[in-house]
């Protein structure tokens, strides 16, 4: 894929990955890495929730998977 990120850059903040697949988290880590942007990953919402809940920092994106396991689930996360 070849994608023109210059006017979106530079991302400021960490962007927070939400996925319960590994190799999707990976992938997902090692392509904003490539474009420069700092990445925190969670397998579980409630995790990130905690997280989300215990810190303050700037977050200009959050990618989460709709269908995770656990108690919280993506959109419930997001709301």
């Amino acid at each position: 894929m070849n994608v023109n990120w210059e006017g979106m850059l530079p991302i400021e903040g960490t962007i927070i990955i939400i996925e319960d697949d590994p190799t999707l988290r990976a992938l997902m880590t090692d392509i904003l890495s490539e474009i420069g942007a700092q990445s925190l990953t969670f397998e579980a919402a409630d995790d990130a929730l905690t997280y989300f809940l215990q810190n303050t920092f700037h977050c200009p994106l959050v990618i989460v998977d709709q269908a995770l396991q656990g108690r919280s689930k993506g959109w419930s996360l997001l709301r």
